[in-house]
Formats: structure tokens, sequence, C-alpha cells
């Protein structure tokens, strides 16, 4: 009886990091990309309230005005174009719609979604998390990546331009990870924090500056499978 008093505390501390392991493991929540975007309110889209032949008439305005501000000069325009946006305009306007006024909100709105696309969730700041996504890598040691952008979408920074700042996440790997190459597809967990800082991408014609808002401390890193 005496020894197995002597051993509890033993089995009490062997308990506690039992749990504080299980807790660990139960803290890390899973999120997709768009768990990594603050919520927005899709209403404010001047296209939403637009039938189809509406759609198609704003899309000709704004044609004929990317036109315009490219040349700086009214008199490029051809008569095709100028009998678009005129025929645009009264499309609209049979609708009771002002195309001026529509013009102005979607100005408004693209400003609001450059805003949107650069905001962070600061809730996510601190948690452990896992998320899917391709691995580009930055830093290595020998043939090991130790840090890399994780996008989410094969091609982003290289072949097209680059997600909004709260689509990449800079990733560092203690000791580093063996990759197939560009894009691999990967499950990161560890700890992400809220860190937006501008990194510099070699790329084969030269250097670029990415914009990243989440910082990602590596604990694993899993082969993505479609599956999981």
């Amino acid at each position: 009886m005496n020894r197995l008093r002597s051993l509890l505390p033993l089995f009490a501390l062997a308990l506690g990091v039992w749990l504080a392991i299980a807790g660990v493991a139960q803290a890390v929540e899973r999120v997709t990309w768009g768990d990594l975007t603050p919520p927005f309110d899709q209403s404010k889209d001047p296209f939403s309230a637009l039938n189809e032949e509406q759609q198609d008439a704003l899309y000709d305005l704004i044609w004929v005005r990317n036109l315009r501000n490219i040349s700086g000069d009214e008199s490029q325009l051809s008569d095709v174009e100028r009998a678009g946006e005129q025929a645009a305009r009264e499309t609209l306007a049979a609708g009771g719609l002002n195309a001026d006024v529509l013009l102005a909100e979607l100005e408004a709105f693209d400003q609001q979604i450059a805003v949107w696309n650069e905001t962070l969730v600061d809730d996510l700041d601190g948690k452990v998390i896992q998320i899917a996504g391709y691995a580009l890598p930055l830093e290595f040691s020998d043939t090991a990546i130790t840090e890399f952008l994780l996008v989410p979408y094969v091609g982003a920074c290289i072949h097209v331009p680059p997600p909004p700042t709260n689509q990449i996440v800079h990733v560092r790997v203690e000791g580093g990870f063996e990759s197939e190459g560009l894009f691999t597809p990967v499950w990161v967990t560890g700890r992400i924090s809220t860190r937006p800082q501008s990194l510099s991408l070699t790329l084969v014609d030269g250097t670029s500056n990415v914009s990243v808002g989440y910082g990602l401390e590596a604990a694993k890193i899993q082969p993505y499978e479609s599956n999981n």
C-alpha cells in the first residue's frame, strides 16, 4: 500500500502530461481558405441586382471606360465602340438605371474588395490549425524546404498574379521537409499568426515582392490527398 501511495504522484504527473498532449491534439482546428477571410456582404455588388441584359450592358460600359482611360484620347474610340456605349446606356435607362451611378457604385465596390483582400481574421492569431494548399518554396537546407509560401491554387505568384494578401501563408519548417517540386500539395499543421509582411520571391525572369498576410510555424507536413 505504501509503495502504491509513493507512485501516485508519478501517476498524476503522467496523467497530466497525457491530458496536456490530448488537449493540444484536440485544439487543432482544420480551416479552409475561406476561413482566412473576414465576412463580406456580396449584396453590395452592383451586378447582383441586374438581369443578364443589364449586366452585359454594364460590362460594355466598363470596357469602353477602360479603353478611354488607356488611350487618354476620346478620338481614339471607334464609331463601333461609341455606338456600343450609347446602346449600353439606353439599355440601362430602359430599366430605370443611371449608368454613371452604377459605374460609381462599381468603383466603390472594387475599393471595398481591395480592402477586404488585405484584411486578416484576428481571431485566428495564435491558434493551432491545419490547412491544405500548395507549397511554393522560398528557402532550402540542402534538398529540404525550410520556408515556403502556402497558396490556394497551382501557379499562384508565378504563372498568374498572386492571390490576395489574406490568401497567402508564409510557412517555416524547423528541419525542413522533402518536396517533389513547385506547388506540392500538402496539409500543414502548426500555429498561425496574423503577420503581414512583404517577401521577395525569386522567379526565372527576376524577383517579385509578394504581400503575405499570415505566418505559420509548421509542426507537421503531410501529403495532401483529396480523401483527407
